[in-house]
C-alpha cells in the first residue's frame, strides 16, 4: 500500500467537500486550520486551489457515470482570500494565483 501524505489527504477531503458539499468546505477549514502544525496551516490555501483548479472526482479514484470538468470559481476563491487572508502565507497565495493562468 502506498503511503499518502497529510497534504494529499487534505486535498482529497476538500475536493470531495467542494464538489459534493460546497457548504461544508469552509467549516472543514475552520476546524482543521492549525498555524502551529505545518501539515494544517495551508488548509485555506488548499481550498482556494480547489476553487481555482477544481479536480474531477476521477482524480481521487471516485468513478461516476458522467463527470464534466468542474468550473473554476474565482469569486469563491477571492471570498476565502478576503475572509481568511490573515491566516495564509501571502507568497503561497501569490504563487497559487500566478499558477492559475498556466
Amino acid at each position: 500500500m502506498v503511503s499518502m501524505g497529510i497534504e494529499y489527504i487534505h486535498s482529497t477531503v476538500l475536493a470531495l467537500f467542494l464538489l459534493l458539499l460546497l457548504l461544508f468546505s469552509s467549516r472543514y477549514c475552520r476546524v482543521n486550520y492549525d498555524p502551529d502544525r505545518e501539515e494544517s496551516r495551508d488548509v485555506y490555501l488548499c481550498l482556494i486551489n480547489m476553487y481555482l483548479s477544481p479536480p474531477r472526482l476521477e482524480e481521487y479514484g471516485i468513478s461516476v457515470a458522467k463527470s464534466e470538468r468542474p468550473v473554476r470559481n474565482v469569486k469563491a476563491a477571492l471570498d476565502v482570500l478576503t475572509a481568511h487572508h490573515h491566516l495564509m502565507d501571502t507568497t503561497k497565495v501569490h504563487m497559487c494565483l500566478v499558477n492559475m493562468h498556466m
